[in-house]
């Protein structure tokens, strides 16, 4: 999905790794621009007001059959 979206790996973003419990604040302070998250962290009110989605996994694998 980041290919799609223009985005290469080591050219344009490095991949971290966090605890999914850390990945709102660090997206909230500015520490990283991109998270990946789950239930029920997603959720959170601060994180939906502030961000918007770039995809889902939906979009990323397609529907299940």
């Amino acid at each position: 999905m980041l290919r799609k979206h223009g985005l290469e790996d080591k050219r344009d973003l490095t991949i971290i790794e966090a605890e999914f419990a850390n990945m709102n604040s660090m997206l909230l302070s500015g520490k990283v621009d991109l998270i990946g998250q789950t239930p029920p962290f997603i959720y959170d009110p601060a994180l939906q007001g502030k961000t918007r989605r770039l995809f889902t996994m939906r979009d990323a694998v397609g529907r299940p059959r």
